[in-house]
């Protein structure tokens, strides 16, 4: 009794956010028709927003890979440092 209460909550937010039904988000027939609606400029976009997005990824792996090395070093600096000190008391 319970699950079937969450489980109506859950498309009556799901339905209220999106303002979709969710039976036709589960409906393959209706997202077929969806597919034609669309168009063929859509499905570009989404082929381009695709492509930035994973150009945009492959910066930010670069970006965390350079932050990685410098994070590195920082601690091999901070290490000779500490030694040297030691050395000169």
């Amino acid at each position: 009794m319970y699950v079937f209460a969450i489980d109506v909550s859950a498309h009556f937010l799901l339905n209220r956010i999106t303002g979709v039904n969710v039976g036709y988000l589960n409906c393959s027939l209706c997202w077929s028709s969806a597919q034609d609606l669309i168009g063929d400029s859509a499905a570009t976009e989404f082929a381009r927003s695709r492509d930035h997005v994973r150009v945009l990824v492959d910066v930010l792996t670069r970006v965390r890979d350079i932050a990685e090395r410098l994070v590195s070093a920082a601690n091999v600096y901070a290490t000779d440092m500490h030694q040297l000190s030691r050395e000169l008391r």
